[in-house]
C-alpha cells in the first residue's frame, strides 16, 4: 500500500495532468489489485495520517479537493530503502548504481519509484509467496519478525532442512515489535505444527530452527525485488543516456 500511495505522489510530479495522491484514487487503485478491501485502505490512510507520516493538503488546481502529501521522514525513508537495495545489486555485479543513484541531481526518485511499484504490483513471485513466507505476512510487524529470523540463521542454507538460528523463543524473535502477546504466540504456534518453525530441544531453551523452504521462499522474493529495481533502474539509465546523444 505504501509503494501505491508514493507512486501517486511521484506521478503528479512527473505528470502535471496525473490527479496526485487522494483518498479516492488511492482506495481505487488498491481495491483493483486486490491489495486490500476499502476498509483496510482507509484505515490505513487514517493511520499514516495520525502518525505524520502523510498530511492532507488542498489541491493546487482545486482547492476544495485534498490532496495527500508525504512527510519528509517518508522521501527521506523511501530513498534510504532504494539506495540499500541499489548497494545490494552493486555488490552482486560490481555495479555503480546507488553512486549513480546518490549524486544524481534531480533526484531520479520520482521517476525509479512509479515503475518499481508496478513492477512489484505484477509479480506473482511476489504477491503470491510460497506459504511458509506467507505465513507471517498477515500480522502487524510480521516481516520484521521474518527478517528476524533470517538475520538470526546461523546453519548451512544449502543441505540443512532444518536450519538452527541463535534464537532460543517466542519473546525473542517478538522483542521491540509491540505486538499483542496472544497473537504472536498463536502466528508462532501455528507456525510451529506447519514445520515452518521449531526448536532443537525444549521448547523456548534450546535454538530455535527454521524450514529450508521458509529461507528459499525468503530469498525467492528477495530476488524477485532485486530483479525489477535493476531492470528499472537499466531501462532508466539506457533512456537517460539515449537522450543525451539525441542532444549531441
Amino acid at each position: 500500500m505504501g509503494h501505491i500511495g508514493l507512486a501517486l505522489h511521484f506521478q503528479n510530479q512527473t505528470l502535471p495532468t496525473a490527479e496526485g495522491l487522494t483518498a479516492a484514487r488511492f482506495t481505487r487503485n488498491v481495491t483493483r489489485y486486490g491489495v486490500t478491501s476499502k476498509n483496510t485502505a482507509a484505515a490505513f490512510l487514517n493511520e499514516m495520517t495520525k502518525y505524520g507520516i502523510i498530511s492532507r493538503q488542498p489541491h493546487a488546481g482545486d482547492k476544495r479537493m485534498l490532496v495527500l502529501t508525504p512527510a519528509p521522514a517518508t522521501f527521506e525513508a523511501i530513498e534510504a530503502w532504494l539506495a540499500l537495495h541499489l548497494k545490494t545489486i552493486d555488490a552482486l555485479d560490481h555495479g555503480s548504481r546507488v553512486a549513480w543513484f546518490m549524486s544524481s541531481r534531480p533526484s531520479p526518485l520520482a521517476i525509479l519509484q512509479p515503475d518499481i511499484a508496478d513492477g512489484l504490483l505484477h509479480d506473482d513471485t511476489i504477491r503470491k509467496p510460497h506459504h511458509d513466507f506467507a505465513h507471517f505476512m498477515w500480522m502487524n510487524s510480521g516481516f520484521l519478525v521474518t527478517e528476524r529470523l533470517i538475520a538470526s540463521l546461523e546453519g548451512d542454507l544449502k543441505t540443512a532442512d532444518r536450519v538452527p538460528t541463535s534464537l532460543a523463543s517466542a519473546a525473542e524473535l517478538t522483542a521491540g515489535f509491540n505486538l499483542s502477546r496472544s497473537h504472536s504466540a498463536r502466528k508462532i504456534n501455528e507456525a510451529e505444527e506447519l514445520g515452518i518453525l521449531g526448536w532443537s530441544g525444549t521448547k523456548g531453551r534450546s535454538s530455535m530452527w527454521v524450514s529450508r523452504n521458509f529461507v528459499a521462499s525468503f530469498l525467492d522474493t528477495q530476488a524477485a525485488k532485486l530483479a525489477i529495481i535493476a531492470r528499472v533502474v537499466a531501462a532508466h539509465t539506457a533512456t537517460a543516456t539515449a537522450r543525451q546523444f539525441d542532444r549531441v
